[in-house]
């Protein structure tokens, strides 16, 4: 399958993961460290079966297997440097911030993995980048404008941890298969978000979600495997294209949660819903008109 089309599925994927966070989150916890514990035990669990399965991971090399274990270790960083920055600031302005990590991502290819990145496939990763804040973000009624301060070098920080992750799996792909490298990188991000949201308190809450309501497991377990899904498409692009364009189509997915907003707004508004008014529609469709223009370019080159 292209490269383009599986950096596609994964970010539509992912939009969907999106949506479900931020159910989980408004229905059943406010404490994102107790949510971020479950989601933690639920991805190292589940890579368990897939290490069993394939006993070949001791004859390749230490550096392909600490370059996918970093990779997943980093993208867990940047998970939580987010969720630590989104107690402080609004989700609208923290957000956008994040989408700039296929930027990092074309810089280390072109410098480490001699991908060719030209003039033209700078301007459609700008402009993807560019429409992908834009869709992100939102004006706040008596929100001040302007930088976050300490939190906007933290979301860079972020950004560029996510650009080095994708980075360092695709040098790990290298000499491993994709499955092999998504699942040590799957587990070595369970255990960064363990590592950090592990606490007496968010144990015993996430206890309780779990025992209060046990249907609240389907949600979970549907989240992680969303997430699992979403991960090896991405890997798999990886290996058909160069990162650095797969890594922008895979900052889409703001496109994608737009998509399915609007279509969960008409079907199941308690469930879904965003006001879209006419300056609001005209800023997200001169986004995705950015978006789509921008993918057309890198998918034709």
């Amino acid at each position: 399958m292209d490269w383009a089309i599986l950096a596609l599925l994964s970010a539509a994927i992912f939009g969907l993961v999106s949506i479900l966070d931020k159910y989980i989150v408004d229905h059943l916890s406010r404490n994102t460290r107790s949510i971020l514990f479950i989601m933690g035990v639920f991805g190292v669990l589940i890579c368990i079966p897939f290490f069993i399965a394939d006993p070949s991971y001791s004859s390749y090399s230490l550096r392909a297997i600490g370059a996918a274990v970093a990779s997943g270790l980093i993208r867990g960083l940047s998970l939580a440097i987010l969720f630590w920055v989104l107690r402080k600031e609004e989700v609208s302005r923290a957000l956008p911030v994040t989408q700039t990590y296929p930027i990092f991502v074309a810089i280390l290819a072109a410098l480490f993995l001699n991908e060719q990145v030209g003039v033209l496939d700078w301007v459609a990763i700008v402009v993807i980048v560019a429409g992908a804040v834009l869709l992100s973000a939102r004006r706040t009624p008596g929100a001040l404008g302007g930088f976050l301060g300490s939190s906007f070098f933290l979301l860079t920080l972020s950004s560029l941890a996510v650009g080095a992750s994708n980075f360092l799996g695709k040098d790990a792909l290298s000499e491993m298969s994709t499955v092999q490298v998504f699942t040590i990188n799957f587990f070595a991000v369970g255990v960064a978000i363990l590592s950090v949201s592990t606490s007496r308190d968010s144990v015993r809450e996430a206890w309780a979600i779990v025992r209060n309501r046990p249907p609240n497991l389907v949600l979970f377990a549907a989240d992680t495997l969303m997430a699992l899904v979403g991960s090896y498409l991405l890997f798999a692009s990886f290996v058909a294209g160069p990162v650095s364009g797969a890594s922008a189509l895979n900052a889409t997915r703001p496109l994608f949660v737009f998509i399915f907003v609007v279509v969960g707004s008409r079907l199941t508004p308690r469930l879904v819903y965003e006001l879209l008014t006419p300056r609001i529609l005209a800023l997200k469709l001169t986004a995705i008109a950015m978006i789509v223009g921008g993918t057309a370019a890198l998918v034709v080159r």
